[in-house]
């Protein structure tokens, strides 16, 4: 669950520019070490050979995780989204895609925008008070207007812009709740 999340990947990376690929890479040795920690509260089994085995089978593209069909990198992406701090549960597939704001595991994420396809130059999201126990939401801007929403459309984020996202200790139940998505 979250708290597991928190406790593998947050403590925070501050790096304007580096990509996910750059980041996730600088954070491995400090998470190989929790691993190990984790092994020695739990034993192997948690995050041993085993668990992989029995959770993935083959990683190769004739076997699939589980024996099942290869997803075709959609759960890595999901991954990568929820580790910046945002999720969608349609693919953008919709007719408005939006996203959904998560709590980030880093500092501050800086995304370049391809000109090709976004009108905006990059899209920043910025995390205050990112700690392990701060993992709920306590209020969010997006380009310097608070936002009362849990979500922003697609066509915000290609304008480029920054999401910045307080974190907190305990629940905000007022934030979040100022309107639900467009109806698909």
């Amino acid at each position: 669950g979250r708290n597991v999340t928190k406790h593998l990947f947050a403590r925070g990376m501050s790096s304007a520019e580096l990509t996910l690929k750059e980041a996730f890479a600088a954070k491995i040795p400090e998470w190989q070490a929790e691993i190990k920690d984790i092994k020695k509260m739990y034993g192997d089994k948690v995050l041993g050979t085993c668990t992989v085995e029995q959770a993935y089978g083959g990683i190769t593209p004739d076997l699939g995780y589980g024996g099942h069909d290869e997803d075709e990198g959609q759960m890595g992406a999901l991954s990568a989204l929820m580790a910046i701090g945002l999720f969608n549960l349609q693919g953008n597939a919709s007719a408005t895609p939006v996203y959904d704001i998560t709590s980030p595991i880093f500092d501050e994420v800086t995304i370049r925008l391809d000109p090709v396809y976004y009108p905006g130059k990059t899209f920043r999201i910025i995390t205050h008070n990112n700690l392990r126990e701060n993992m709920y939401i306590q209020r969010v801007q997006l380009n310097g207007r608070a936002l009362n929403n849990f979500w922003f459309t697609h066509e915000e984020f290609a304008k480029g812009g920054t999401l910045e996202i307080w974190l907190g200790p305990e629940p905000n139940k007022s934030w979040g709740v100022g309107s639900l998505p467009p109806r698909q």
